[in-house]
């Protein structure tokens, strides 16, 4: 018995659940960049990321062993896991990969634009962002991405963020990542006190508060200027 459940846990972390579109790569080499990790996943999925975060420990001037990458296709995401674990044998390359707590390319930019705020858009150690292939370069295309980011989902994600410290101001990212809290497309996240995304913005509606107004984006710009850029 004990042995055929972890054949089936085995069989489990082996593969990816379905729709899952971000990874997460541990125990990178510290000395790795977000450049030469871009090259070593166009090698594996050409092309077919939007999002790549590296965090950096500005101390230590390295990075952390860490790194978030949001594929645009869940087909590319599998490829790419099953890829960093058929190397899983090499002892020269001990990266572990598995899905990330956050899935999706908004939620990714919600989740990090509320954690770090607006300043930390023009950090070279912000995420790098791709469209069909190409790295936007341009303050404006990135500022635009982020502005179209849903007043809800910023919600959600300040809910997340506080929900991963338990009540404390700061946390660091194991405790973090040992809550295993998940956010991903299709599953309201649940808030500490038990309650619902979904039933706070209808509360919100009761009284008369406008959650699409666009005040809980710190990007937000005009209607006008959203119907613009947000294609």
């Amino acid at each position: 018995m004990a042995t055929a459940m972890s054949s089936r846990r085995t069989k489990a972390a082996d593969d990816l659940e379905e729709g899952t579109t971000t990874l997460m790569l541990r125990r990178l080499p510290l000395e790795m960049t977000s450049s030469c990790l871009v090259v070593l996943l166009n090698a594996v999925a050409p092309k077919e990321f939007d999002f790549v975060y590296l965090p950096h420990d500005k101390n230590k001037d390295t990075n952390i062993a860490l790194a978030f990458v949001n594929f645009s296709e869940a087909a590319s995401a599998r490829k790419t896991f099953r890829y960093f674990r058929s190397l899983r044998s090499t002892p020269e390359w001990n990266v572990g990969v598995s899905a990330g707590n956050v899935q999706g390319l908004e939620r990714n930019l919600a989740y990090f634009a509320a954690r770090f705020g607006v300043r930390a858009l023009f950090s070279p150690a912000a995420p790098l962002l791709f469209k069909d292939g190409a790295q936007l370069v341009e303050m404006k295309d990135i500022t635009a991405l982020y502005s179209c980011l849903p007043p809800s989902l910023m919600q959600e994600a300040r809910w997340l963020l506080k929900a991963e410290r338990c009540g404390a101001r700061r946390c660091d990212g194991r405790t973090r990542r040992a809550r295993r809290l998940v956010w991903k497309p299709g599953v309201p996240f649940q808030l500490p006190e038990g309650e619902t995304v979904a039933a706070a913005y209808d509360q919100a509606a009761q009284q008369r508060v406008d959650p699409s107004s666009g005040s809980d984006n710190p990007f937000f710009v005009s209607r006008r200027a959203r119907l613009r850029v947000c294609k």
